[in-house]
């Protein structure tokens, strides 16, 4: 073993996980002590001499995102996954058999403004329809058809706090927003899977489109990438990060592009572990955190 890594994961000859947390001096002897912890049962911890700890073939330092796959999220010191019994089937994300207000006073917002058609709203009975009708169009989609609709339908979608890009600053300007919409588009639909490769390329074309269109966000940026990933990766998307799980998954108090590679790996990781797409672990855990919260 070449370097000690502080916090770092380890597997030990054995088998088992174990995360160091610091080195400490002995009191009486000065010796350099490992504290350590196990990520299995009660998550214990313990001291041992760094010169033991580092003997050759005790333990072998593994990646975080390969660790996550195998210690229990309650143990877990970074990340947070709900204690849930997750299932792979696609639940609704509101129990009301109505339009919730937030969605129906941006849907209002929208018509009274104009940018919709008056009509335009009419046939949906529930949030869960307006996802259903975005995703059908999105993939029914040639070359920038309905592109202005599906992008106010997730807008809706996701609620009165997407409003900002229609109220603030000059108003909304579609023929602004198009060049940047139609490139964050194109880059989700070049998405094939969900490897590194691909991660990256989705962080940068939101950020990019973060830079070119105010008044978004990473929250509601993803809300459209996640839609339009759909189309590709299918129940595999890449899952939005907003505020709920931000905080949730995260622990983080805000939404940063910063974290949002890091966020995704994990939610790969944590639904690979459940056998689950990464679609229906989201919509659970952001169910559950939004009613918690």
């Amino acid at each position: 073993m070449e370097k000690l890594v502080v916090p770092g994961y380890y597997r030990h000859f054995k088998g088992n996980i174990y995360r160091t947390l610091h080195v400490v001096k002995h009191s009486e002897t000065g010796e350099d002590m490992v504290i350590y912890q196990a990520m299995y049962g009660k998550g214990e911890k313990w001291a041992r001499p760094k010169s033991m700890f580092m003997d050759e073939g005790r333990f072998t330092c593994i990646p975080d995102k390969e660790a996550i796959l195998l210690i229990p999220s309650e143990l877990n010191p970074k990340y947070h996954f709900p204690d849930l019994d997750y299932i792979p089937e696609m639940i609704d994300l509101a129990d009301t058999k109505a339009i919730s207000a937030p969605v129906k006073g941006l849907m209002t917002l929208l018509t009274n403004k104009k940018i919709v058609p008056e009509n335009f709203f009419d046939a949906f009975q529930k949030d869960d329809d307006v996802e259903k009708e975005a995703l059908k169009r999105i993939a029914e989609y040639i070359n920038g058809e309905s592109l202005e609709e599906i992008f106010h339908l997730i807008q809706v979608w996701g609620g009165a706090s997407g409003r900002g890009v229609y109220i603030f600053g000059d108003g909304f300007d579609w023929n602004k927003i198009l060049p940047h919409y139609s490139a964050l588009v194109h880059c989700c639909l070049s998405i094939k899977d969900t490897s590194q490769e691909s991660i990256d390329k989705m962080v940068k074309a939101v950020c990019e489109f973060n830079k070119s269109v105010a008044h978004m966000g990473v929250a509601f940026i993803t809300k459209h990438t996640r839609f339009w990933l759909c189309r590709t990766l299918c129940d595999d998307t890449l899952p939005i990060y907003d505020s709920i799980m931000a905080d949730c998954v995260m622990r983080k108090n805000t939404v940063d592009h910063n974290h949002l590679a890091e966020y995704w790996t994990v939610m790969l990781a944590k639904a690979k572990q459940l056998g689950i797409g990464l679609k229906q672990l989201e919509r659970q855990i952001f169910k559950y955190a939004y009613e918690h919260r």
